[in-house]
């Protein structure tokens, strides 16, 4: 549970998680309060229902979706600055030079060490509105970024929908 408190507005914001088995999701609540009451709450309503057990795929074959377009990234935490994402801390002090004509076109890669992982739950919306707690592997990289991908075996995932 989250508390802040907002001496501006004279009020209270609290977020709640629901925590499964160690795992903090992304089934919150929130609820904004102040000398006259709740102002705002908002959160999910619907009731939490076991689906069974589903196989999920090696830590290894995870790393490999990292790079697969098909599963989609989820940033999950990331650096204190931007240097650390090879953009420059410093404000420019003259124009950038023209790029000449026909010059090839910068695009830098980046390259991070992955120095852990954990399997987690991640919050899946289908196009329907269902909403699912999926197990999803965590990446961390040695500059402090995280990214998630699903866990699941192919088998036990629906991919006749597309976008």
């Amino acid at each position: 549970m989250t508390l802040y408190a907002d001496d501006f507005s004279r009020s209270v914001s609290v977020t709640a998680a629901l925590i499964v088995a160690d795992n903090v999701t992304e089934v919150t609540a929130h609820m904004d309060i102040t000398a006259g009451g709740i102002e705002h709450a908002s959160g999910n309503t619907g009731s939490i229902v076991s689906l069974g057990d589903y196989a999920i795929i090696s830590p290894a074959a995870a790393a490999v979706r990292l790079a697969d377009p098909a599963f989609p990234l989820r940033q999950t935490a990331w650096p204190e600055s931007d240097e650390s994402m090879g953009v420059p801390d410093v404000a420019p002090t003259a124009p950038a030079p023209v790029p000449a004509a026909g010059s090839a076109v910068p695009w830098s890669i980046l390259e991070r060490e992955i120095v852990a992982v954990r399997l987690e739950l991640t919050l899946v919306v289908s196009s329907d509105g269902v909403t699912y707690l999926a197990p999803a592997y965590e990446f961390t990289t040695s500059d402090g970024t995280s990214w998630g991908v699903i866990a699941l075996e192919e088998t036990d995932l629906d991919t006749s929908i597309h976008r």
